[in-house]
């Protein structure tokens, strides 16, 4: 419906804005920890598909700004999960130097939206 204000609230978590730009459709994903385990913006985009036409290649992706892997540090009640859930995304739990846990959701956002079939070179992480 165009016209239709959009809008949610973000502090640390990843937020994911989506573009269709060829059938004028948009997405809005709030992906913090729990979201991002549930492939918040795959779902996102596998309803922009069915319910808009759209084709995963012309949507175009934006990572906002939130927590970076240098401070989002998780507990095991937290990385388990993570590894159960992101097996096909690397390098999103990192080790510290202390053995303690960090979750990239950047990246780990970005690599949903690649399996969810969205070009590299369209989604941007803000950082």
């Amino acid at each position: 419906m165009p016209e239709l204000p959009l809008a949610l609230h973000f502090a640390d978590c990843a937020s994911v804005f989506l573009l269709d730009p060829e059938h004028k459709a948009i997405g809005m994903v709030h992906a913090g920890w729990k979201g991002t385990l549930a492939r918040i913006g795959a779902r996102v985009v596998a309803t922009m598909t069915e319910e808009f036409g759209s084709c995963q290649e012309n949507i175009l992706a934006g990572i906002g700004p939130g927590i970076g892997p240098c401070c989002y540090q998780v507990r095991e009640d937290v990385a388990q999960p993570a590894r159960e859930a992101l097996q096909d995304c690397h390098n999103v739990l990192l080790s510290g130097s202390d053995g303690s846990m960090y979750l990239d959701l950047w990246q780990a956002n970005r690599q949903i939206l690649i399996h969810a079939g969205l070009r590299a070179d369209t989604v941007e992480l803000a950082g």
